[in-house]
């Protein structure tokens, strides 16, 4: 019998040699199993034996009750399922998970290879869990039970009950399919398993063999599960139903919202279908509803950029602006702004798509183009409502910059979020919008670009040293940093990182930023000036999270547009520095020649300055190293 080829091995944890010996001479004089001794005359329970094997092995622990069962996937006969107590969990890439109570018996693993062509991947369960498993799978006539009770059901969601639609609902098998209990229990667990990892976003994904669910977390997609394909309608005629869409059109998108109740917080969904060759795909977008709006100091910004923010909210009129691309985080930081400038006093306003954190104490308008609400409609409409703080979701078209101006101009504080990857990028898309230059220098108090990285597990971080490439992508040249990453434990889901925070670029409006404004300087002078006001780059920020230890090298590549430009050796320390650098940050030798006053290029022999009429200084670099510089 499969119990009875357990290796004496697998068994000294539990027993002495003495006992093994007399377990194995009592199995065949009473001609009964080794297991059925263990357990009924030893008094050791099935699951110690399933977690013995699953650490002795090194092989997965798996719990059946939760476990999602492929169907689709009949490929042991139930004679092998019986004889061995073994059940196929569905294919994973090219091998077979194959669930067995006991996963040394090398000839069950041989034969289930054998008979299904695959190679197998073993995973460990109880005896009872698989027995059971066994008469669900190979007996019951009723597919949708199987689903049933191979999804555990939360008493922590609970659907909230939808506006009455207008909608013309199909009642026929999809609405019926939809409304069948194991329907309904798959789909609190892909949700509620979404909202316990902190989930962003739920991908359902039908593919060839099955349909595939996954979850963004931190910002990338994980595998959660895979249902049989069969299982897709009445899954996604559930999610329509509950967001008011219509569940007889397939081929067309259709966006809508549904809520939701997790842990007794209200939780809003944003539903969107989209028409793929294997059916239709639904994505749900987890908002801010139920989550706590962290404060300014706590999005990651250093001490001085903190202040920088306040100071600029503190303002009693003007414009505030955060960029970034898509899932940056801006509509956090808005908020966090946004919540440091509530007071009793003030009437503030916003104006989103969608609405994804509740603030009290504000009116907050969703906006509906079908309707024409528009943002600039709304932003009309809202100027007549004697509001002292607006909030505008997205600066996308120029009538709703040149309105948000015009409200900044007339005594308001206006925040609001642009899609450009740098600060000084924004002042530029804002004059291609129409802006004139003295309304964008005299209404803009502050602009903040920023990026979200990951960070590093602090349950399970250690040292270690990233590759060479990926440094001299930084241009990295300190030596004495010690970098850690996260090796992967439970907490982090073995993948090293815990949460994320922030990146910062923050631009202030200073009289020398809004005095080169005024004069069209390009981008590359007017970068001169802010940083010489003590704007502090992206990539400089996040290079200072490396050295805490906040993140790592790999995230900061992964997030970061880095322009491939040539990495230079420092002629003084040898330390990688990039050829727009003008002096060596870790010896400060001088890279180039640059004038004391204006701080333009000089070329060699210059005695003045042509540019401000100021008289050159002697170079303190040498032709040697100069030399060296160049080749």
């Amino acid at each position: 019998m499969a119990e009875d080829t357990i290796p004496s091995f697998l068994l000294s944890e539990l027993l002495s040699p003495n006992e093994l010996e007399q377990l194995f001479q009592r199995s065949k004089e009473a001609d009964r199993s080794v297991w059925d001794i263990l357990v009924e005359e030893k008094g050791i329970s099935e699951d110690s034996l399933a977690e013995l094997f699953s650490r002795r092995l090194r092989l997965p622990r798996v719990r059946l009750a939760t476990e999602p069962i492929d169907r689709s996937t009949s490929l042991i006969p139930e004679r092998l399922a019986r004889r061995y107590l073994c059940l196929s969990l569905g294919l994973r890439g090219k091998k077979l998970v194959l669930c067995l109570a006991n996963p040394a018996d090398l000839n069950a693993i041989r034969e289930v290879e054998f008979h299904t062509g695959w190679s197998v991947t073993p995973v460990v369960a109880t005896r009872s869990e698989i027995r059971e498993e066994i008469e669900r799978y190979y007996v019951n006539s009723n597919p949708l039970a199987d689903i049933a009770q191979n999804t555990w059901e939360t008493q922590e969601l609970e659907w909230c009950e939808p506006e009455p639609s207008n909608l013309n609902l199909d009642e026929g098998e999809s609405r019926r399919a939809a409304e069948e209990a194991p329907v309904v229990r798959l789909a609190n667990l892909i949700i509620a398993e979404a909202l316990l990892h902190r989930a962003s976003d739920i991908h359902i994904e039908p593919t060839d063999n099955g349909v595939r669910v996954r979850n963004r977390v931190d910002g990338l997609l994980r595998d959660v599960l895979m249902v049989p394909k069969w299982v897709h309608a009445g899954l996604v005629s559930r999610i329509k139903i509950l967001a008011n869409l219509d569940i007889s059109e397939r081929r067309r998108s259709q966006d809508g919202q549904l809520r939701v109740r997790f842990r007794q917080h209200p939780v809003q969904l944003r539903v969107s279908t989209l028409q793929t060759r294997d059916g239709e795909k639904v994505v749900l977008r987890i908002l801010g509803a139920g989550q706590g709006i962290p404060s300014v100091s706590e999005l990651g910004l250093e001490p001085e950029d903190v202040e920088r923010l306040l100071v600029a909210v503190a303002q009693p009129q003007g414009m505030i602006l955060v960029t970034g691309p898509t899932g940056s985080g801006k509509t956090t930081a808005l908020y966090s702004a946004l919540a440091a400038k509530k007071t009793p006093e003030l009437n503030i306003v916003t104006i989103e798509d969608p609405i994804e954190y509740h603030l009290a104490e504000a009116n907050q308008v969703q906006v509906n183009p079908r309707a024409g609400m528009t943002f600039a409609n709304c932003l009309r409409s809202i100027l007549r409502q004697d509001p002292d703080v607006i909030l505008v979701g997205e600066i996308r078209d120029q009538e709703t910059a040149e309105i948000a101006f015009h409200a900044a101009m007339t005594g308001h504080m206006v925040l609001s979020s642009l899609h450009t990857n740098t600060a000084l990028g924004s002042v530029y898309r804002l004059l291609e919008l129409g802006i004139e230059s003295f309304l964008v220098s005299s209404c803009v108090n502050l602009v903040m670009a920023q990026r979200l990285v990951r960070k590093v597990c602090r349950n399970c971080c250690a040292p270690y040293t990233p590759s060479t490439t990926l440094l001299k992508r930084l241009a990295w040249g300190d030596r004495k940093t010690k970098f850690i990453h996260g090796t992967g434990c439970s907490e982090c889901s073995q993948t090293g990182y815990l949460g994320r925070i922030g990146l910062f670029e923050l631009l202030p409006f200073t009289p020398e930023v809004q005095e080169a404004l005024n004069e069209k300087v390009n981008e590359s002078h007017l970068l001169k000036v802010a940083r010489r006001a003590g704007m502090r780059l992206l990539l400089e920020d996040a290079i200072a999270k490396i050295k805490k230890g906040v993140t790592t090298v790999e995230e900061v590549v992964r997030v970061t547009y880095l322009r491939e430009e040539a990495v230079m050796n420092c002629p003084g320390c040898r330390a990688l520095v990039r050829p727009t650098y003008s002096a060596c940050p870790y010896c400060l030798t001088q890279l180039r020649n640059l004038c004391s006053s204006c701080g333009q290029e000089l070329k060699q022999g210059w005695k003045i300055c042509p540019f401000c009429n100021h008289k050159t200084e002697p170079e303190s670099a040498s032709e040697d190293q100069r030399r060296r510089w160049l080749q």
